[in-house]
């Protein structure tokens, strides 16, 4: 169904969906790595992406992907920042 989706999608649609799961996953090497692991993360967050959404590298190149990751990061903190029960409870180890 998501394949479907994408495909249908209009860049910016299909882009906003890719954001959605690099913001998952971005949370999940956060709570994995910790802080002050900022390339080991991104490097992470690119690994499962293309492992678990390798069909998605045909709608966005590495290069790209990494843009991205930095875009959805910085919007991350800002939102970790910004709810710090919901940062305590996804952060939780």
């Amino acid at each position: 169904m998501v394949v479907v989706s994408l495909i249908k999608a209009s860049p910016e649609k299909r882009r906003e969906m890719i954001n959605k799961i690099l913001f998952a996953l971005a949370l999940e090497a956060e709570r994995l790595y910790g802080s002050k692991t900022g390339q080991a993360k991104k490097a992470q967050v690119i690994a499962w992406f293309y492992e678990r959404y390798s069909w998605l590298s045909k709608f966005v190149t590495e290069e790209q992907l990494g843009e991205w990751i930095d875009a959805v990061v910085e919007a991350m903190t800002d939102w970790l920042a910004s709810n710090p029960v919901a940062a305590e409870n996804i952060l939780e180890k």
